[in-house]
């Protein structure tokens, strides 16, 4: 009759470090992944989100309004006025309400841990037209856009409408260059292109439509001799 042997204590203590190695390895591993996970899921929602607010500005800027008001003068002037961190228009496709004609405002706000939040507010001007740069209505409506470091608007236009007046005149060879600030009061005219550019992304360029008024404002001064 054959006896059955058991496991002995030096056998048993070896078996049970091994297991706790195992584990410890295996535990280790699941935490790096999962950090690793986590980050990744982090910076596809927000690249995820920072896509989603790129379309709908594209749509916000594809259908930028040639809107007039009045300058301190009271001559009429073209509404846009915009600078490295924050810019103002209006726009036939707000991104709150469904108004067709709404004054927005976007601006770069810094948070306490040094990040930039690109922040929209907006303002219905169905039966509340402003007339004047000195009269603007409130803001109604507010959202917070995306966060990301160095978010930064800089525009392509004429510095000024005696610098366009003379390239349509060819009597300078000029063209319109990039700026860090831009007013349709002292151009004439809203920007052809504006830039948003946030962290190491590629620069995002968004065209603005023109009504071609200006050029008819050009053909009617040059009839008129001034």
């Amino acid at each position: 009759m054959s006896r059955q042997r058991g496991f002995s204590l030096i056998e048993l203590l070896l078996s049970m470090a091994i297991l706790a190695m195992v584990i410890f390895i295996g535990s280790f591993s699941f935490s790096i992944y999962s950090k690793l996970w986590n980050k990744d899921i982090a910076n596809y929602n927000k690249s995820l989100s920072s896509g989603k607010t790129s379309v709908l500005l594209s749509r916000m800027f594809q259908h930028v309004s040639n809107y007039i008001v009045h300058d301190k003068r009271g001559l009429p002037v073209y509404y846009f006025v915009g600078n490295n961190h924050s810019m103002s228009f209006v726009t036939r496709s707000p991104l709150i309400s469904d108004s067709p004609l709404a004054l927005v405002k976007l601006e770069v706000k810094t948070l306490s841990d040094g990040n930039n939040i690109l922040v929209y507010q907006e303002a219905d001007l169905v039966g509340e037209d402003f007339f004047s740069l000195d009269s603007l209505p409130a803001m109604k409506y507010k959202l917070n856009l995306f966060e990301s470091p160095n978010i930064r608007f800089n525009y392509f236009g004429w510095t000024s409408n005696e610098q366009r007046m003379l390239a349509f005149d060819r009597e300078q060879d000029e063209d319109m260059v990039w700026q860090p600030d831009y007013s349709a009061e002292i151009s004439g005219v809203l920007p052809e292109v504006v830039n948003l550019t946030w962290g190491e992304n590629e620069p995002v360029l968004f065209a603005l439509q023109h009504d071609g008024a200006i050029r008819l404002q050009y053909t009617g001064e040059k009839r008129n001799g001034e």
